[in-house]
C-alpha cells in the first residue's frame, strides 16, 4: 500500500531503533523522509537506504536546529505532512 505517496515526514530520533522503523515505514508506504537526528552518521545511513529519504543532522533541544530542520524539509520537499516527534533522551537514575 502507499497510503503516504505524494507526502513528506519529518522523523526524529530516526538514526536507530524505533525511529529507523518508523522512518522505514514511512518510506515503505511512499513517503519522501527527512531522517533527523543527532548522530548524523545513522541519519545518513537509513536515509540513504530509503528512495527518496534525506539526512538532518540536529539537537532537537535546539530551537533554531529545529527551525533549519523545517526550512530544510520544506525547501527540498515543498512541505510537511507529517512530524513525527520520535527523539528521546534516557534518563539515569530513578
Amino acid at each position: 500500500m502507499n497510503r503516504f505517496e505524494g507526502k513528506s515526514v519529518i522523523v526524529t530520533g530516526a538514526a536507530s531503533g524505533f525511529g529507523a522503523a518508523i522512518a522505514r515505514k514511512f518510506a515503505h508506504e511512499g513517503a519522501s523522509v527527512v531522517c533527523a537526528d543527532l548522530n548524523m552518521t545513522g541519519a545518513t545511513e537509513v536515509a540513504g537506504s530509503l528512495a527518496g529519504a534525506i539526512p538532518f543532522e540536529i539537537d532537537v533541544a535546539d530551537e533554531a536546529q529545529n527551525n533549519a530542520m523545517i526550512q530544510a524539509a520544506v525547501d527540498h520537499f515543498g512541505k510537511i505532512d507529517v512530524l513525527c516527534c520520535n527523539a528521546g533522551v534516557p534518563h539515569k537514575g530513578n
